[in-house]
């Protein structure tokens, strides 16, 4: 386990994890991270640090976590929700990378939705048990 002494060591410190495994992909071996929910304070930094580096990250993958449900649809809140996972990774760091040195939008914050909607008249959803 690594100890921090303040809470800029541990943003600078996951900043560089990004960098780290971006640094090591290339167009036939892509690399990706797995963003956290929370926090986000380094997400901003990863985007600053690329841009200073002039660090090309197109072959590059960013994976989101899992996002909010709402229940109320039976689906995962989109993107355009103001408490979206993606929509805070794609504004507080994929979005303030130059197009020139981002990975596309495809495989920025790349996800599927894993939750199934409610099976109808209270049914098992298939495959369910």
């Amino acid at each position: 386990m690594i100890l921090h002494d303040t809470l800029e060591d541990l943003y600078l410190a996951e900043a560089l994890e990004y960098l780290k495994a971006w640094r090591e992909s290339s167009d036939d071996n892509p690399v990706g991270i797995c963003g956290p929910i929370g926090p986000t304070e380094q997400l901003p930094l990863v985007a600053r640090l690329v841009h200073e580096l002039n660090l090309d990250v197109r072959s590059a993958h960013f994976w989101g976590m899992d996002e909010w449900y709402d229940p109320a649809t039976g689906r995962e809140v989109p993107a355009t929700h103001p408490r979206s996972f993606e929509r805070a990774d794609r504004e507080l760091c994929c979005s303030r990378i130059s197009p020139k040195l981002r990975m596309p939008d495809a495989t920025c914050i790349s996800r599927r939705p894993t939750r199934r909607p409610p099976a109808a008249s209270g049914a098992p959803a298939r495959g369910a048990r």
